[in-house]
């Protein structure tokens, strides 16, 4: 705890609790998120992990199979500044970065697009979404785009990248499986802290996918297969850890799953409506 009670002229830190002869400490400044931490320090402390830290700063890596062929896309993708040899060879070459913090994913649902959503988005309009006859050489001659033809196409190809990117963490185990390997005496501090960073930015992956998903679903006028990350995770912002059940809805063969009591209690309005209900 840092505190200028006494008129010090210099810095003083207190600690909250005793401190045994010998331990090592961490004195950050900033605020980082477990990632972050992970990355500067070597090591994520167990606050970290509590339900509204598990976010992370992501990059997003292109599948390669959404890299085009056809050579008019790819002219398309190459004037609008897609280095495409570079996605589809070079494996730590991102297509975009985005945060979890500061209501980023809540200014998206209400609205505003993030850069990196939108540039994402043109890409996949313009390597992978059914076009209409002249979109591309329309698009080739004066940069222009009909973009918003194609959202409901383009929005379910980026949930489709967010699922490869989650593939991309490796392991077949849940963020909940990871977080209980990482809490055993046994457990070497650096698989620790790689299980640990692994569960923060998978969730932060499935916070973003599901909001993909919701815009996706919304702008869907017919019927398609969507996302099954509207369908799993936290009703509110997506997280599949931490991980509480509905107790009412349980004991009648309904999951309805939430991340923290802040987060149930914030849905109550609309789940009250069908909560016990077979």
């Amino acid at each position: 705890i840092f505190r200028n009670d006494s008129g010090l002229s210099c810095s003083a830190v207190y600690a909250s609790r005793d401190i045994d002869e010998g331990e090592e400490l961490i004195i950050s400044y900033g605020n980082l998120s477990p990632t972050g931490f992970a990355l500067k320090y070597g090591t994520i402390p167990t606050d970290f992990m509590k339900h509204h830290n598990v976010v992370s700063d992501i990059s997003i890596f292109c599948d390669p199979r959404l890299i085009p062929q056809d050579d008019m896309r790819r002219k398309c993708l190459e004037k609008s500044g897609y280095p495409l040899d570079e996605l589809k060879n070079d494996k730590n070459f991102a297509i975009g970065r985005l945060s979890c913090g500061n209501d980023s994913i809540h200014d998206y649902l209400n609205g505003y697009e993030p850069q990196t959503i939108c540039s994402i988005r043109q890409f996949l309009i313009l390597g992978s979404c059914k076009l209409m006859e002249d979109e591309l050489n329309r698009n080739y001659t004066s940069g222009r785009l009909r973009g918003a033809l194609y959202n409901p196409q383009a929005l379910m190809h980026l949930c489709d990248l967010f699922q490869y990117n989650i593939e991309l963490l490796g392991g077949k185990t849940t963020s909940a499986e990871d977080a209980s390997e990482a809490s055993k005496l046994d457990t070497p501090a650096w698989k620790r802290c790689c299980l640990l960073a692994r569960v923060s930015y998978r969730e932060s992956l499935l916070m973003w996918q599901r909001a993909v998903a919701l815009k996706a679903r919304d702008a869907t006028y017919e019927d398609v297969d969507l996302p099954p990350s509207l369908g799993s995770g936290c009703e509110v912002c997506g997280r599949s850890y931490p991980e509480m059940k509905c107790g009412k809805c349980k004991s009648v063969g309904k999951e309805i799953q939430y991340c923290s009591r802040g987060h149930q209690q914030l849905n109550w309005r609309e789940h009250k409506l069908a909560c016990g209900q077979k």
